[in-house]
């Protein structure tokens, strides 16, 4: 991949994620939100590929070199910012509950969210919003 596009990547997604207000106090998280943008342009796509999980390594670098911004979760996947609170919160704080009743649905017919479908999902959801 060219460098242009991993930069003009983490800006969209920068872009669709960091959104001001009627107040600016956004501006004091910053670089919370653009270190999020990166973990996801840089990291968002890796995968476990024959014995070695890649986005766990990233996510040790990225903690190693960028301590203290993402302060939450196990690996910086695991972690969005709440837009209303601009702390950053766990995927499975924003996934609901599937109703599911054995007698009325096949399980093949449901979907369970799962903290990377969600995370997905918002970026998604947040991506399209801007377009």
């Amino acid at each position: 991949m060219y460098d242009i596009n991993l930069v003009m990547s983490t800006l969209k997604i920068f872009d669709a994620i960091f959104v001001l207000g009627k107040d600016d106090e956004r501006l004091n998280f910053i670089e919370q939100w653009f270190a999020l943008s990166c973990v996801w342009t840089f990291g968002g796509s890796l995968s476990l590929f024959e014995g070695e999980d890649y986005k766990r390594a990233f996510s040790k670098f990225f903690l190693t070199e960028f301590k203290g911004i993402i302060k939450l979760g196990k690996t910086v996947f695991d972690c969005f910012i709440d837009d209303k609170t601009n702390e950053f919160a766990e995927w499975g704080d924003m996934m609901t509950e599937t109703p599911f009743d054995s007698s009325k649905q096949s399980i093949t017919s449901v979907v369970v969210d799962t903290s990377e479908t969600t995370a997905f999902s918002y970026f998604m959801k947040k991506l399209i919003a801007i377009e």
